[in-house]
């Protein structure tokens, strides 16, 4: 079978078509990503990967691209770019063999992991956003309190025009063993304060000494905003059944 035979009897091109392949290297708009790695996979076939500018014009125009990973053919706007871009691949392998490092801020391989790359960003002092707080901080609790109820506290907060980019370093310090600073995509130029669990008196005293520092008022902003909010956790032992059942009617 000749490529003009396969052209005009399989695929069923008009003689322009076959021109507009051969010239632009452009098939019919109605081709799905399936027929056109019928396609590519039949030029192929018949050598066409011998002519660079064919094939690189074929891949382009008909703007498809190959997991650099797995092969397959792919629209390129379902490939994730990985390693700044040096790789691209299907959502398969990216959800397989990939994780997005947010102090990088590309995806790379499994096979790259750094536990400090992955957890902690030197530049905005922050964590990522999946950091177990638990493995920073404890459970806190006052020296003469007993028996108590626990809660954890999430506050979004924006930097003010003139913060420094690293003052997360500054508060992680501050509240060191009580909360961590945790990128947050939601927020336009800003992170989230997460607590360990503790005390109501707990939370009290250090969150007064926070507000009322220079460090907070000068530098942060948590209102007037409509990307900052405030999560606050219970404790299941804080709560009875009846309690529960009412929050999940």
């Amino acid at each position: 079978m000749t490529l003009l035979y396969y052209l005009r009897t399989d695929l069923g091109l008009t003689n322009t078509e076959i021109g507009t392949l051969f010239t632009r290297s452009q098939l019919p708009s109605n081709y799905g990503i399936d027929d056109i790695e019928e396609v590519h996979d039949r030029l192929k076939g018949f050598n066409m990967d011998r002519h660079p500018l064919f094939w690189r014009n074929f891949l382009s125009y008909n703007e498809i691209s190959h997991c650099d990973d797995c092969g397959i053919t792919m629209w390129n706007e379902d490939s994730y770019s990985a390693d700044h871009g040096d790789r691209h691949v299907c959502e398969g392998c990216c959800n397989d063999n990939y994780y997005y490092s947010e102090s990088s801020d590309t995806y790379r391989h499994n096979d790259d992991y750094d536990e400090d790359d992955h957890d902690y960003d030197d530049s905005s002092g922050t964590y990522s956003y999946d950091t177990d707080v638990l493995e920073y901080c404890g459970f806190n609790k006052l020296h003469n309190e007993n028996t108590v109820d626990y809660y954890g506290i999430e506050l979004e907060v924006e930097r003010r025009r003139d913060c420094p980019y690293d003052i997360a370093e500054s508060i992680n310090s501050m509240f060191n063993g009580f909360a961590i600073c945790k990128s947050d995509g939601s927020l336009d130029n800003g992170f989230e304060i997460v607590t360990g669990p503790s005390s109501f008196k707990y939370h009290k005293t250090k969150w007064e000494e926070f507000f009322n520092s220079r460090l907070c008022q000068d530098n942060l902003k948590g209102w007037n905003t409509d990307t900052a909010g405030l999560h606050i956790h219970i404790g299941r032992k804080s709560l009875t059944p009846l309690n529960i059942g009412k929050i999940l009617v």
